[in-house]
């Protein structure tokens, strides 16, 4: 009799079973026969009676805030759908390439082997905004190769001053991008419970491979000893691990008298182990005769299921009200049902959840109480592969709505039979999360307990219009597919300048240009509504920084040009669009070309934009015109693109809906030269109705243009900025001819070498006074914006940790 190889749990359980000549592999089956909720269903879990907020799970506590974990435990390892497992790519989790990946698509959290991960890193990781949760355990054999970097179950060896272990705690802990302490994944089920029993293909026991592998995880008394000791050493950070998941508060199921399974009271004992815990429940499984449920009736209500026994299992006194003593997370599916086995003889492999599942499996999860998210088996897919680029999606939602994520207390919510939700307040601002649990489609009322007046919801992450607040119905009406959810503010779609996060403020930004490939230019906004930075990879030595929202969804996104190299290659834009979690590229422009972010059609979309110069004038005296507007119509998808000649030799475009039509103007200014000519702007108003020019002459020489809504009636004001002077004895102020009244007005902020920016940071409607002052070598200083709020009339100061030389405001090389 031939005994089964040693797996990793959590591939033994994603596979339910696999026949392999010479041996039998019994694996305990989940819950996953559980019917779906039908409406009707009485069980619990299906019929959210309560409209009252369940209590509070403590949230999960980074660097002294409330921190939602959006996380992964692996890049994908799989270049595209034919890599074989020779093909597999090396661990990318610590490069710039997978951190870049990463951050722009809203993860701030990815597992790593603690042993080798450095402080250097960490650093690497916070440009990207991404946090390291350190692994420190492995399936090493007691006293075997590697068992002396099992750091849970080595307590003689590590747990006391000096181990190897302190010393990495001590290098480590003070970083801000360091999330905290793995612990050994399902250590009671493991040792405890069915996870390492070995089977023959009789059915048999094979006791002493049985004994072999529970040895090598950890006793309770080892798992609590490192705890207590990490908590020791370092108190501002939690320790983690994930047990098998509990499909109810009775625990994890008996597969028989062979198989053990995990009792409430292991549950409690084991849970000394941590601060924190997760559990895994992946619904899309494989059966034996590799069947994988069709969508819609896979049992996706399981991770919710888990979650609600997790609340019991974790609970402090165990009584009611239920409440986790520390964050419960759920890990959810990275893979198709039997994937990670791929290196199973004859594996089974099912189907791979579709964007509608992986993202009601989230945001469920967020409704019955879960303080973070991981994504597992995500190195058994492809980097270009569909679930890839729908958990990217999920999780750049969560990003943004990780303020109504960590806010403080939940609201009352009615809601019909079938659908479930939460309702959360951050200030003035309600957002509302509804889940359809069932595999039908539902029409229902949505009841919020309190709203802003009689303002419609707005749908986020969805092209839909807003929907009409009823009075009448105490809500909006809407309609769910099976397993769909919507998110709802009553905060409109703002269209702010440079707003990463949709709150109606611009943030600010910094962005860092490529010294050399294969190192990227890096953006790190810090937006006006998250708790720390967001960092987006992205450009080329060279490349010119924009931004604007090239996908209508509300949100600003990162977009850089690089220029043309020659007249034969064009110079392409290069645009992370945050709805859909990808790059896009699109060729316009020749050499010497100035890139825009314009929108030109008036849809709400930026344009792909260029202003060129021409080589030589067209046109006959004295209508010579010198460069052309050349654009790319979001709204009619024509490919060609279109013209407007204007300009002369001197002049630079400028972007602003100066006739307020709510189109941007083909606009112009000429920088006054020392001999007197110049200073004035020239704008190309009225387009809808034939056009025509309208001149207006400011500036003196030096004067920098900052177009700008600074009256916030709706049109944009022609505005010059006055340096300061180099000898520090004049200059520095703003001049701004306000559209609504036409006077001018001056105001003063700046010092030498400060530039001015533009962005409504304080969200009253109105542009604010600001600069930014670059950040100098030696002595280090600068990095930071002062701003003048228009609200207010206060002015403050804006910067952020790790500012390096050269960084600067996305947008500024076209800007000025």
């Amino acid at each position: 009799m031939t005994p089964t190889p040693r797996e990793t749990s959590r591939r033994r359980r994603l596979v339910l079973a696999a026949c392999v000549a010479g041996l039998g592999l019994v694996v305990p089956q989940l819950s996953f026969a559980d019917p779906n909720c039908l409406p009707g269903d009485t069980r619990p879990i299906c019929n959210p009676t309560e409209t009252e907020p369940p209590p509070p799970v403590p949230f999960w506590i980074q660097n002294g805030q409330r921190f939602f974990v959006i996380g992964t435990y692996d890049y994908p390892k799989r270049d595209n759908a034919d890599a074989g497992l020779a093909d597999l790519l090396p661990s990318l989790d610590k490069t710039d390439l997978g951190l870049g990946e990463l951050g722009r698509a809203g993860f701030n959290a990815v597992i790593v082997d603690i042993h080798d991960l450095t402080p250097a890193d960490l650093d690497k990781m916070e440009s990207h905004g991404v946090h390291a949760l350190g692994k420190a355990w492995n399936w090493s054999d007691r006293g075997g190769a590697l068992s002396e970097l099992h750091w849970v179950r080595e307590k003689d060896a590590q747990h006391h001053i000096g181990s190897d272990l302190d010393l990495k705690i001590q290098a480590l802990k003070g970083k801000p991008a360091f999330l905290g302490y793995e612990s050994q994944d399902e250590m009671g089920w493991n040792k405890v419970g069915s996870g390492q029993v070995a089977q023959f293909a009789d059915g048999g026991v094979n006791l002493v491979l049985t004994a072999s592998q529970r040895a090598r995880i950890p006793s309770v008394t080892e798992a609590t000893s490192f705890r207590a000791f990490v908590n020791s050493r370092d108190p501002s950070h939690l320790v983690y691990y994930t047990e098998v998941a509990a499909p109810n508060a009775g625990g994890f199921p008996s597969g028989g008298p062979l198989l053990p399974g995990l009792s409430p009271a292991a549950y409690e004992q084991w849970s000394d182990g941590a601060n924190a815990w997760g559990h895994d429940r992946y619904p899309i499984y494989v059966t034996l005769e590799g069947y994988s449920p069709p969508f819609p009736e896979a049992p996706l209500m399981g991770p919710a299921e888990t979650l609600d026994a997790m609340q019991v299992l974790y609970d402090q006194d165990s009584a009611s009200p239920y409440v986790a003593k520390g964050p419960i997370l759920m890990v959810l599916q990275g893979q198709g049902g039997g994937e990670c086995c791929s290196t199973w003889q004859n594996p089974l492999t099912g189907r791979r959840p579709n964007y509608i599942e992986t993202r009601f499996m989230a945001y469920s999860s967020i409704i019955h109480g879960a303080r973070g998210i991981f994504w597992w088996g995500t190195d058994a897919i492809e980097q270009n592969s569909q679930l890839w680029w729908d958990i990217k999606k999920v999780a750049s939602q969560l990003r943004i709505l990780e303020p109504a994520l960590v806010a403080d207390g939940t609201w009352g919510l009615m809601l019909t039979p079938g659908l479930e939700g939460t309702h959360r307040i951050i200030g003035q601002r309600h957002v509302v999360i509804v889940a359809n649990h069932t595999s039908s489609p539902i029409t229902a009322t949505i009841h919020p307990q309190t709203w802003n007046g009689t303002l419609p919801a707005r749908s986020l992450f969805e092209q839909r219009s807003p929907i009409p607040y009823s009075s009448s119905l105490g809500g909006w009406e809407d309609t769910f597919g099976p397993w769909e959810v919507h998110v709802y503010t009553d905060t409109p779609m703002y269209q702010r300048k440079d707003d990463f996060d949709g709150d109606g403020k611009s943030d600010f930004t910094w962005y860092w240009k490529s010294p050399a490939m294969p190192q990227t230019g890096l953006l790190t906004v810090k937006t006006s509504s998250l708790p720390r930075p967001m960092g987006l990879a992205g450009g080329l030595p060279g490349d010119i920084s924009l931004t604007g929202d090239y996908d209508g969804d509300g949100l600003t996104d990162f977009a850089v040009y690089t220029p043309a190299w020659s007249a034969t290659t064009p110079g392409f834009f290069s645009v992370w669009r945050s709805q859909g979690q990808h790059w896009s590229w699109f060729d316009l422009g020749g050499p010497g070309d100035i890139p825009l972010a314009a929108d030109y059609d008036g849809d709400g979309i930026t344009d792909i934009a260029v202003y060129q110069r021409f080589p030589t004038p067209e046109g006959t005296p004295p209508n010579l015109v010198y460069g052309q507007f050349k654009w790319i119509s979001s709204q009619t998808g024509d490919p060609e693109p279109v013209l407007f000649k204007a300009g002369e030799p001197d002049d630079v475009p400028v972007v602003g809906d100066f006739d307020e039509d709510g189109r941007d103007d083909f606009a112009l200014y000429k920088y006054k030269s020392s001999t007197g000519w110049g200073g004035w702007f020239s704008v190309w108003v009225r387009q809808g109705t034939g056009g025509f020019w309208d001149w207006d002459t400011m500036g003196q020489v030096g004067d920098i243009p900052v177009i700008g809504d600074y009256d916030g009636d709706g049109a944009s004001d022609r505005a010059l900025y006055t340096p300061r002077w180099p000898a520090n004895d004049g200059g520095g102020y703003f001049t701004i001819l306000h559209s609504s009244t036409g006077t001018s007005h001056v105001k003063f902020l700046g010092g030498v070498s400060d530039v001015p920016v533009t962005g409504d940071y304080d969200g009253d409607g109105k542009t604010d006074i600001a600069v930014y002052t670059p950040r100098a070598g030696t002595p280090e200083t600068g990095g930071f914006y002062t701003v003048t709020f228009s609200s207010t009339q206060t002015t403050s100061t804006q910067s952020r940790t790790g500012v390096r030389a050269g960084e600067m405001p996305m947008g500024k090389e076209w800007q000025h």
